[in-house]
């Protein structure tokens, strides 16, 4: 969630690898997290359907990491530095701090 929350801030786009990646650990992760708890409640009647169902989401993981790798990656945004003469100001007020 946090990949997904503050990708703007990290100079990410959807189209990146990194999306594709986390998207089918996501995806992977929450029809387990279902076929498991569907399972306790059933009993031993689901745990064939959960098998397929869980290899199902894991064939449709790898299929999106395949899909996200294959493509081209998109020009990675520069994150904006802070002007050097604003961190030498910086520097001066605090060695001026400092020595009082």
């Amino acid at each position: 969630m946090f990949l997904f929350i503050f990708a703007s801030s990290l100079g990410l786009t959807w189209r990146h690898y990194v999306f594709g990646i986390a998207l089918g650990f996501g995806i992977y992760a929450i029809v387990d997290l279902a076929s498991l708890a569907a399972r306790t409640q059933l009993g031993l009647i689901s745990a064939d359907v959960a098998s397929v169902v869980r290899s199902v989401a894991f064939n449709c993981a790898v299929l999106i990491w395949v899909i996200y790798t294959l493509q081209p990656n998109p020009a990675e945004s520069q994150i904006p530095e802070i002007p050097r003469h604003d961190l030498e100001k910086w520097d001066r007020a605090l060695v001026q701090l400092l020595q009082r």
